[in-house]
Parts: structure tokens; C-alpha cells; sequence
């Protein structure tokens, strides 16, 4: 019989996944998108930043693949999350139950053609371009891209329900919130002083 703990623990993993894939999408998206030109110009030149970056994009589409994908094999998907809700967790703790009509809703919006399409796109990423690679790779799948404005809006699907779990569950307000980008903007701006440094090092050795 499932426990309140069971609840909680299940609760703390989706949370996990979910704010690894937020700080590598906060990452990802100011690396590639920096405040000002000069980091801007940095970002799209040093090798080394642009690997970052696709290593955290990569982290963003294994991470959201195993909340939003139906599977068996994704131990925490929300799917199987909100049927548990409905099932193995009801009536752990009565007056906290939410109810099966809200939970219907939640993946009635998971199913949402929209919601789909998108996961659908990150699915293709993962098992053609992350998790392996096709020896038949073609470029219709090499064109499959999910734009930082539909991330967002899977994100901000996890946060509604996320949001209300947390709080019905477990009487905590949920902050949703990223903090550390800013520490992206300090790296771009530390190797755009030293390369500044190095060209007016270089003009005043050859004159």
C-alpha cells in the first residue's frame, strides 16, 4: 500500500527532473541569447562556450522526454503521475485529495495536440540525435528543431500542475523561479576582457 511518504518521494523526483531541465534551459537560452553584443560575440566564437551549450540543450530534451513521455520506461512521467493521483495515492490523506475532475484536466492539457506536437519534436531529438544516430539519418530529421518559445510553454505546463500538487500536497508554495544565469553572463564576459587583453597585448608587442 502506497504511503504518504511514497507520495512525497515521487513528488521530489519529478521535482529533480524538472529544475535540472529549467537551469540547463536558462543556461542554453542565455548562452545563446546573451545580454550584449560583446558576450553575444563570444558566445557564437569560443569553441568551448558553444559545447556548453549544446550540452545543456541536450540535458533539456533528455530531462522533459522523461516527464512527457507516456512510458513505462519513464519511471516519472507526469501521465503516469496523475494516474497514480487517481489511484494508488487517493484517499492517503482525504482532505488533501484533489480531485479526479482537475487531474482529468491536467491530462486533458498534456494531451493537448499542441503539448504533443512539441513532446513528439523532443522525442525525435532524443532517439535520433542524442541517444544515438541513425546510420540513415536524413535531413527531414536533421531539420526537427523545438524553438525556445514552445520549451517555454512545456515548461509552463509542468509549473501549472507542479504548482498545485506541491501546495495541495504538501501545504508548500512553490517557486518556480531560476536564478544563475547570470553567472553565464559573468563567463562570457570574463573570456570576452581576456581576449580584449590578449589582441592589445599582441598590438603592443609588434610595435
Amino acid at each position: 500500500m502506497k504511503t504518504f511518504k511514497d507520495l512525497e518521494e515521487r513528488i521530489e523526483a519529478i521535482n529533480n527532473i524538472y529544475f535540472s531541465a529549467k537551469v540547463s534551459f536558462s543556461d542554453t537560452e542565455y548562452l545563446y541569447i546573451p545580454d550584449n553584443e560583446e558576450e553575444k560575440k563570444v558566445a557564437n566564437e569560443n569553441f568551448f562556450i558553444q559545447r556548453i551549450r549544446i550540452s545543456c540543450w541536450r540535458n533539456v530534451v533528455l530531462e522533459l522526454c522523461k516527464l512527457f513521455l507516456d512510458s513505462d520506461n519513464e519511471h516519472f512521467n507526469l501521465f503516469k503521475f496523475l494516474r497514480c493521483l487517481k489511484s494508488e495515492y487517493k484517499k492517503i490523506s482525504r482532505e488533501k485529495d484533489i480531485s479526479d475532475e482537475k487531474i482529468d484536466s491536467w491530462i486533458t492539457e498534456l494531451n493537448h495536440y499542441k503539448v504533443v506536437t512539441i513532446v513528439k519534436k523532443l522525442k525525435t531529438i532524443r532517439d535520433k540525435k542524442i541517444a544515438h544516430t541513425d546510420i540513415d539519418s536524413t535531413s527531414e530529421i536533421n531539420q526537427v528543431q523545438v524553438t525556445f518559445k514552445e520549451t517555454h510553454e512545456i515548461f509552463e505546463v509542468t509549473e501549472r500542475i507542479l504548482g498545485e500538487v506541491v501546495s495541495n500536497y504538501l501545504d508548500v508554495y512553490q517557486e518556480f523561479v531560476v536564478s544563475g544565469t547570470e553567472k553565464a553572463g559573468h563567463i562570457l564576459r570574463i573570456i570576452h576582457e581576456h581576449h580584449k587583453w590578449y589582441r592589445e597585448k599582441l598590438m603592443t608587442n609588434n610595435t
